[in-house]
């Protein structure tokens, strides 16, 4: 979809920003220890995901709270949204058929020469 977005605002503050990288690296230890010897690596890929879940709650607690003056503002082009929705529905069929392409000739394989 063409969305076009344009933000009068100055960045994250340094403040806010050193806060969520500080939570998100020590959730992600935390968790990865906590999990690792239950789960295994199962268990380190949800420490980093909860982390990362972490880092975007307190980036997501500044963009809420009234310190933030962001005021966006959104211009959605019809025509171009239809065109990347055509784009996409031919390379949505495009994925379709090289993912179905192998399964048909390894099953038709496994039939005419399988066991």
């Amino acid at each position: 979809m063409t969305i076009f977005v344009r933000i009068k605002q100055k960045p994250l503050p340094m403040k806010r920003s050193l806060i969520a990288a500080a939570t998100q690296f020590s959730v992600t230890v935390a968790a990865s220890i906590f999990l690792c010897p239950h789960l295994g690596a199962l268990g380190l890929s949800l420490g980093t995901t909860l982390g990362f879940t972490a880092d975007l709650f307190v980036k997501g607690s500044y963009l809420f709270s009234k310190k933030c003056k962001l005021r966006p503002t959104i211009y959605v082009s019809v025509k171009k949204t239809l065109e990347m929705l055509r784009l996409s529905f031919g390379m949505a069929l495009a994925d379709l058929w090289m993912a179905l392409l192998p399964f048909a000739m390894t099953s038709y394989i496994l039939a005419a020469f399988g066991e």
